[in-house]
């Protein structure tokens, strides 16, 4: 029995994982919904003074010590429900940093009143009717319990709405590239038992697949196995090539269930119950033929929900703290590194949450080496494509061809590009959380930390 066993009392799964989130978002609700960002435009332009000193400032820096308490303090003391905790804190307060401060969304504007974000702030609306000078003969009448509290339910619905709609969903500022409703056999959207049956079936055939990546892992990590080495002489490879596809295959099949499976049984149960529209429920993924490439990879096919997390700063510190001149190929990738790294550190934190120590996670070098793929994908396309482009007209079928190989070309490319890039994040993953397995028995036995993985590495 570890001291830890002897010593801890046992603790609320909700205390632990979603106390200090739900929090998070409900200062997130509050701010974006009763609060306006004063002179906000003014001071984000000078560099010398980041953040505009206004209450939305003061609850920045609130949410900033609650993800510290549950990184720090939380995470440590749960198993693996935990390490969502931690990723869900501190997406939240990233989320904040934009939407309350970089992009400045108010209730007023129904939408943002700031573009250091890089959403386009809307022409002005009118004012609601809350703030609109009320005619003579209403003067006189005392005001409506029920109008302030439907105008005090609205205020809070709208920041709960933008606080939990990362992709912008139904805004004007979704994303290019979301995947469109889910449609049914008809090309029309299902109704709901309809919609019900399809995403249980989904949901189904995901549970046996996730049986099957697991076998197919265990029989990659074994050393001794001949199936291994027979599919490496029938191919011409060494077994450690093959070894490394399955593996790779395998970890990128799994993580795409494992983050779309709850939001079908999300799905499922809202529209079931009748407490949502079909419509409301895009996938979180876009079509697997869409990823043509890295930068479709990422843009395209997989999930969008921190794009806007990570992109915010970027645009603010590309164009506004460095001032790189949009259009030019030094702001262009300035940005996408900006975007990866900050990626790369949520995902570190998320590590370090499952107790992965920093000096082991390959998270950052993962995520920042994806700008670097984008830039020789740009490259080749600028430089290769002209050449080999045969020039005058074409006919169908020679056009078709030649759009089957650049595809076929493209998906060759973008998993040559994940089999070598991948493991150094995924391995690290899977030495301390083997596959199918449950927290290690070394993150219950020190705790893991964040702050003691940090000290250690100071």
């Amino acid at each position: 029995m570890t001291m830890r066993s002897q010593t801890s009392p046992a603790r609320s799964p909700f205390l632990t994982t979603a106390l200090i989130p739900t929090l998070q978002l409900a200062i997130h609700a509050l701010v974006l919904g009763f609060l306006s960002p004063a002179q906000q435009n003014q001071s984000l332009r000078r560099p010398s003074r980041l953040f505009p000193s206004t209450p939305r400032l003061f609850f920045l820096l609130v949410s900033a010590a609650l993800s510290y308490v549950q990184l720090v303090h939380l995470c440590p003391l749960t198993t693996q429900a935990g390490i969502f905790g931690g990723i869900a804190s501190f997406a939240f307060l990233l989320k904040y940093l934009d939407d309350a401060l970089l992009s400045g969304w108010t209730f007023e504007a129904r939408g943002p009143t700031a573009a250091y974000g890089g959403l386009t702030v809307p022409l002005p609306l009118p004012p609601p009717a809350e703030t609109q000078p009320e005619s003579e003969g209403e003067k006189s009448k005392p005001s409506s319990t029920t109008g302030g509290s439907r105008r005090w339910k609205e205020r809070i619905l709208f920041g709960l709405g933008v606080a939990t709609n990362p992709r912008m969903i139904g805004t004007p500022w979704a994303f290019k590239h979301l995947p469109g409703p889910l449609l049914g056999e008809s090309g029309k959207v299902p109704g709901r038992w309809g919609f019900v049956v399809r995403q249980s079936g989904v949901v189904a055939v995901h549970l046996i697949a996730i049986r099957a990546c697991r076998v197919l892992m265990n029989l990659s990590q074994d050393d001794e196995n001949s199936v291994i080495r027979v599919l490496g002489g029938l191919m011409g490879v060494n077994d450690g090539l093959v070894e490394r596809v399955i593996r790779v295959s395998t970890f990128w099949v799994s993580l795409y269930i494992y983050l779309g499976t709850p939001q079908r049984i999300f799905g499922i149960a809202a529209v079931g119950f009748g407490g949502s529209r079909v419509e409301s429920w895009i996938p979180l993924f876009g079509s697997v033929g869409e990823a043509r490439g890295v930068r479709a990879f990422w843009g395209r096919f997989w999930h969008q929900c921190i794009r806007q997390l990570c992109a915010g700063p970027a645009h603010w510190v590309t164009y506004y703290i460095l001032r790189l001149r949009k259009r030019t190929l030094l702001a262009r990738y300035t940005f996408t590194t900006l975007v990866f790294t900050v990626s790369g550190v949520i995902h570190l934190v998320g590590n370090v949450s499952k107790g992965i120590p920093l000096r082991e996670s390959g998270a950052m070098q993962f995520y920042v080496v994806q700008a670097a793929g984008i830039m020789i994908e740009d490259a080749f396309q600028a430089l290769v494509v002209p050449l080999v482009k045969p020039e005058g007209k074409q006919g169908k079928i020679s056009d078709a061809i030649g759009k089957l190989l650049w595809r076929v070309a493209g998906y060759l490319w973008l998993a040559a590009w994940l089999v070598l890039t991948t493991p150094v994040w995924m391995d690290p993953m899977l030495r301390r959380h083997p596959f199918g397995g449950g927290v290690p028995e070394e993150m219950e036995r020190t705790g893991g930390g964040f702050l003691v993985q940090v000290r250690g590495n100071e």
